[in-house]
C-alpha cells in the first residue's frame, strides 16, 4: 500500500513557508499587514506566508509572462463555477 501525503492550509505550515523563502535567498518582511519577499531582482506581496511562497513558485514556473491564456481563464471559471 502506497503511504499518501496530505498537507492542508493552517497555521503550522506558516513557520515552514516562511523558512522555504529564507532558504531561497528572499528578504522576508512584513508592510502594511502584507508579507513581502524581496530578492535582487524580484518582489512578491501577499496575504501570509505560504501564499507568498505559492507567487514565488508561481512566477518560477511561469517566468514573466505569467499572465492566463483565454483557455486557462475559461478552464478556472469552469471548474471554479462547478463547486456546491
Amino acid at each position: 500500500m502506497v503511504s499518501m501525503t496530505t498537507i492542508a492550509t493552517a497555521g503550522n505550515v506558516m513557520p515552514g513557508a516562511l523558512a522555504c523563502l529564507k532558504k531561497q535567498g528572499f528578504a522576508v518582511s512584513i508592510i502594511e499587514g502584507l508579507w513581502r519577499a524581496e530578492s535582487e531582482s524580484r518582489i512578491f506581496l501577499a496575504e501570509d506566508p505560504l501564499i507568498l511562497l505559492g507567487l514565488v513558485m508561481f512566477h518560477d514556473m511561469r517566468g514573466d509572462e505569467w499572465q492566463p491564456s483565454d483557455a486557462e481563464v475559461d478552464q478556472f471559471v469552469a471548474l471554479d463555477q462547478s463547486r456546491p
